[in-house]
């Protein structure tokens, strides 16, 4: 999801109905005035999907993970954290989940310059990439 320049995950969980929110912000401001009007058009009904009913059913209120990594200053690599959010969340509470990256700092800045390399590179070099 890209809002106001901004990406984060939502991730949709059919086996344990859950809507989770993935952000590396760690600002915490009321979660309808950040996620709710674009949250709502992702319900699966809209795409006729086989669980549609069984998810609005239980009527899920989407949750915000709180990881240890979460940024304050950092306004720049939000989509290297998306990234390496989809390579390590498997369904983990935040407190669980070990993506690999420290606390916001100098050690969490050499991590994410590392990811940006490596993402930019397998990007670059992809067979799919016409342009490469």
């Amino acid at each position: 999801m890209l809002m106001q320049k901004h990406i984060y995950l939502i991730v949709i969980n059919l086996k344990k109905p859950a809507f989770e929110v993935i952000n590396n912000g760690a600002d915490d401001v009321d979660f309808d005035d950040k996620y709710g009007p674009f949250f709502k058009p992702l319900y699966l009904k809209e795409i006729n999907h086989v669980k549609a009913n069984e998810m609005a059913d239980k009527n899920l209120t989407p949750i915000r993970l709180i990881m240890p990594w979460r940024t304050v200053y950092n306004k720049k690599d939000c989509g290297v954290f998306a990234m390496r959010h989809m390579e390590s969340y498997f369904g983990e509470k935040g407190s669980k989940w070990k993506c690999g990256l420290p606390k916001e700092g100098t050690s969490q800045e050499k991590i994410l310059e590392k990811l940006r390399m490596k993402y930019t590179t397998t990007i670059l070099t992809s067979e799919i990439n016409t342009k490469r």
